[in-house]
This record gives structure tokens, C-alpha cells and sequence, in this order.
């Protein structure tokens, strides 16, 4: 992550054309407030990742079958995204819809698939797994992270089915896993808001706690005055309506035939919308700072011009 100084130089530079530059500090501190803000965006295409990064997403995660949770996308779709897109690629890695916990031949699926997202380029991997008693499978995570070979490793909404969250996190922090998805155990996050807090300020830095539950541009704001949390995931899509004039008779799997004709892609605008969303709040907290003079003095804020 960039982080941004005002050099000596500049300072000297400022004060020569008669800026405040207490102005100047607070600005600085301000971009890097919005820095460490961070949007990733699920996608079940390679279209929709194009989308998901014109509307600002810092990262994607890229899976396939939304509608079942999300389960391993194709090597083409992970090939193409790497090849048409500038931001990180993280690859979910679950073989099958349902629950989390595997047979040992969905679980050597599972090793073989995170193995393949790897050669392909992948930048991060997203998975997880359960016990039969709703633990952590702390086990079969240590084997994941060992086939990642280094790669950032996402513990996803598992987590939410897991019995006790508090010892999950000491358990995922202790593997060295990089971040937990969770919509704080509810159904979204803005029911989950209490525990999501209470997550994120128990992990206390040792392992991130990625928001997620039905953000919208709306919503999303009261997550973003928590400042344990730093990340936030959605799947914000609009329906695309097929083209086919002729349909047929028959439908090709278990929805009604009219279905088939409709999906759904991540739409730009609710994307531009969450980042607008995200940083509001964070501007006028900041404002409010700098106003009442609480932001960080010169002295703090300069390094020398090599820093530059």
C-alpha cells in the first residue's frame, strides 16, 4: 500500500507561496486514510470482472455459481481475468455447493484446484473448511495454505457456520491465514453489524475481517466507522436478459425454461457506488477532525526528501 509524505522540499515550496500548511498535513493524511480502504468485489465472469474493476474495485473474487454460494471457476475464466485485468485476481476454491465439510476426494479436489489457480497466476486464494462439531478444520486449512505456496490465503464464510468465532480467529491468526470473510454470522451484514465490530476488534490486527452481506451503496457506510475493518466484499449485479429470439421447449438444468434466458453481471455503477459510499463517511469523519485540529502535526507528517 502507498503511503503518501510531505517532504521538506514541498514544505518549503508551500510556505513560499503563502499555503496553510496545516491544510496541506491534513490533505495528506486524509489520501492516506482513503488508502486503506479496500473494495473486493465477487464475479462470476470475466465480464463481470472488467466491469467490477471499471467501477473501482481494488481486487475480485473470482468464482462461478453465485446463486449456490460460489464454487471453483473455470482455469479459462482465471486465464482471461489475469490476462485483462490490472488488479489483484483472488480465485475461490470450493468444489462443491453445501456445506464445508469434504470427503477426502473433494478435499484432494480442492488441494489440486488451489494448485492450478496458482500456475495460473493467481494473486490470492479464497477457501475454508469445517469439522463435523462446526470448528475450524485447522488440519485441512494448514494443508491449503501449504499448496497456496505463499499466495494471500482468504478464509471465507465458512467462518460464519463455525461454533465459536472468537477461537476461530486465534486459530486462523495462529496459521498464518491473511483475512476471514464474514457477514458477523447473520444473514447480512448490517444484522451481523454488532459481531462484525466485535471481530474485528478482537482480532486486533492479527488477521483481517473482510465485511460482507448484501453492501449496497446505502448501507455500506456504518461498516466504514469501524476502524478495525479496512476491507469490504460484495456481489453487487444487475440482470442481463438474453438476446435468443428462438427458445425452445425445454429448459437445461433445474430452473423454469423462462430463467435460463436471464443472468446476472456485476454492475459498474453500484461498484462506483460502494467506493463513493465507502469513502463519505470516512471524508466527513475527517473534516470533523480537522476542524476540531485533531489531525497529525507537521513534524509527523514529513520525512526528508528521499522518502519522496
Amino acid at each position: 500500500m502507498k503511503t503518501y509524505f510531505l517532504s521538506p522540499l514541498i514544505v518549503l515550496e508551500l510556505s513560499r507561496k503563502g499555503m496553510k500548511i496545516s491544510t496541506f498535513v491534513y490533505l495528506i493524511q486524509l489520501l492516506n486514510m482513503l488508502r486503506k480502504r479496500l473494495l473486493e468485489i465477487c464475479v462470476e465472469s470475466v465480464p463481470s470482472a472488467i466491469n467490477a474493476q471499471t467501477g473501482g474495485a481494488d481486487r475480485i473474487e473470482l468464482c462461478d455459481n453465485l446463486h449456490q454460494g460460489g464454487i471453483t471457476p473455470s482455469a479459462g475464466k482465471i486465464t482471461l481475468a489475469k490476462k485483462h485485468l490490472h488488479i489483484l485476481v483472488f480465485v475461490l476454491i470450493r468444489p462443491r455447493k453445501g456445506d464445508f465439510l469434504y470427503t477426502p476426494m473433494e478435499f484432494d479436489t480442492l488441494l489440486e484446484d488451489i494448485v492450478l489457480a496458482r500456475q495460473l497466476g493467481a494473486d490470492g486464494i479464497v477457501s475454508g473448511a469445517l469439522l463435523p462439531d462446526g470448528n475450524i478444520d485447522t488440519a485441512r486449512t494448514r494443508l491449503m495454505l501449504q499448496a497456496a505456496e505463499g499466495l494471500p490465503f482468504t478464509f471465507h464464510r465458512a467462518f460464519d457456520m463455525c461454533r465459536d468465532p472468537l477461537r476461530a480467529i486465534d486459530e486462523l491468526a495462529e496459521l498464518g491465514v491473511q483475512r476471514i470473510l464474514s457477514s458477523g454470522q447473520q444473514p447480512n451484514a448490517a444484522l451481523g453489524f454488532g459481531n462484525l465490530r466485535r471481530f474485528a476488534q478482537y482480532a486486533a490486527g492479527r488477521i483481517s475481517i473482510m465485511a460482507c452481506g448484501s453492501l449496497m451503496p446505502n448501507n455500506v457506510g456504518p461498516l466504514t466507522e469501524v476502524p478495525e475493518i479496512q476491507e469490504f466484499h460484495a456481489a453487487v449485479r444487475a440482470t442481463v436478459r438474453s438476446e435468443m429470439q428462438y427458445r425452445g421447449a425445454v429448459n437445461m438444468g433445474d430452473e423454469a425454461a423462462d430463467e435460463e434466458f436471464n443472468w446476472t453481471e456485476t454492475d459498474v455503477d453500484l461498484v462506483a457506488g460502494l467506493r463513493r459510499g465507502m469513502l463519505t463517511s470516512e471524508i466527513e469523519a475527517s473534516m470533523a477532525e480537522y476542524k476540531r485540529g485533531d489531525y497529525i502535526s507537521l513534524e509527523e507528517s514529513c520525512q526528508d526528501a528521499a522518502s519522496w
